[in-house]
């Protein structure tokens, strides 16, 4: 006789749960945590470290961690995960386990200036990926792992981990390592990963140009009519 769970894997329904068993409703530890305690793992910044709000500042270089993950978490997921392609095979040398990967609901409060106290205003769906670097060390620094770190709205593990990958590769300053890929140039991850200006500087190009192609137009023909002018010259002088 089949098991239940054979019966329910068999005609595609979902397994009941145990009637012993109920839902875990405590306070699950992070698995990075362990690696903390051990000290193999650096801890992250505190909550007392203030972070920038890209949102209400443009994009300034260089940018710290706060506002490099701010522009990360809302950049175009294709580009992120090109870029982290790019590192895996070489051109960044970023090729990380994943530590933990979470997805659920999130509260949002919003503090109204003239109540003085914080409202709920909804839940938002959030995916988070923590990955795992191989070692660093050196000068004075002993060997651990490092992290990369992905938080993206929506169910979007593809997009969470490709965002951990290249949170690491911009790091490469922070571990004295060389940069040798576009995965690791801040400026240029920042700055063409942005979606909704890359979209928006890159279909400009429809719209008509008539001041610069006249400009350039007569530039053209002016540099072919003195090309053939020189010709000419030349031809009659022999």
């Amino acid at each position: 006789m089949a098991a239940p769970a054979e019966d329910a894997a068999q005609n595609n329904a979902e397994v009941p749960p145990d009637e012993e068993g109920d839902a875990f409703t405590g306070v699950c530890p992070k698995v990075l945590g362990f690696l903390e305690k051990e000290g193999l793992l650096p801890p992250e910044a505190g909550e007392d470290v203030f972070p920038g709000d890209l949102t209400r500042q443009p994009l300034e270089l260089p940018a710290g961690r706060d506002i490099r993950l701010q522009n990360l978490a809302r950049a175009d997921e294709g580009v992120l995960l090109a870029l982290a392609y790019s590192t895996q095979r070489g051109f960044g040398s970023t090729h990380p386990f994943t530590g933990e990967m979470r997805m659920g609901e999130v509260e949002v409060f919003f503090t109204p200036e003239e109540l003085g106290f914080p409202v709920l205003v909804g839940e938002v769906t959030l995916t988070e990926c923590e990955s795992v670097n191989q070692f660093t060390g050196g000068k004075g620094r002993p060997a651990s792992f490092t992290r990369g770190y992905g938080l993206v709205f929506g169910e979007s593990e593809r997009k969470a981990v490709s965002m951990a990958i290249v949170d690491r590769a911009l790091r490469a300053g922070e571990f004295d390592e060389e940069e040798r890929g576009p995965a690791q140039n801040a400026e240029f991850v920042l700055y063409h990963s942005d979606n909704v200006e890359a979209s928006g500087f890159v279909q400009h190009i429809k719209l008509p140009h008539y001041v610069d192609f006249q400009a350039e137009l007569a530039l053209v023909r002016a540099l072919r009519g003195k090309s053939e002018k020189d010709r000419n010259d030349a031809a009659s002088d022999i």
